[in-house]
């Protein structure tokens, strides 16, 4: 009897384990596409993003794999983006 009690209470266990588990309502994630639209021009965030690893790469003669973070600041008023590559590398490119 003293091995049916600790099946049923490793059974019992594995029933306590799965019931703690939470679930998501939604597995889905959010698909966002963001496009600079001034005067003629109509621009995708991925171009800028495209544009930005290519100045660091040819221009700046980078690694692309060294690349971690890219901060991007848009100025359509300059017809300029502006970009500061990992926290320390700074350099522009025009839009």
């Amino acid at each position: 009897m003293a091995a049916t009690k600790k099946t049923t209470k490793a059974a019992s266990t594995k029933k306590a384990s799965t019931a703690e588990t939470p679930k998501t309502a939604s597995s889905k994630s959010l698909e966002v596409k963001v496009i600079l639209q001034y005067g003629e021009k109509s621009i995708s965030y991925d171009t800028f993003i495209q544009n930005a690893k290519n100045v660091w790469e040819f221009n700046l003669g980078k690694k692309p794999d060294d690349l971690k973070k890219l901060d991007l600041y848009i100025k359509p008023e300059e017809g300029k983006v502006y970009f500061v590559a990992n926290d320390t590398e700074e350099s522009n490119f025009d839009i």
